[in-house]
């Protein structure tokens, strides 16, 4: 998987709502967030999910600095 916010490949994945959102180190939103990354609230507004329950993609996310 990659990060759903800069297309990097992922290190992290976290349950967002009931969607699973991959992550690189750099925007992992929390405690994990390491150096001066910022971190983000991610707000999945559309996503489209496999047969198997993986998140395919995410239409729109907004991403805000907090």
């Amino acid at each position: 998987m990659n990060c759903i916010i800069c297309g990097r490949k992922a290190e992290v994945t976290r349950m967002l709502s009931d969607v699973e959102a991959a992550f690189c180190y750099a925007h992992f939103p929390g405690e994990v967030v390491r150096g001066n990354a910022n971190t983000y609230q991610v707000i999945i507004t559309k996503r489209i999910s496999s047969d198997n329950w993986c998140v395919e993609a995410i239409k729109k996310i907004m991403v805000m600095e907090v």
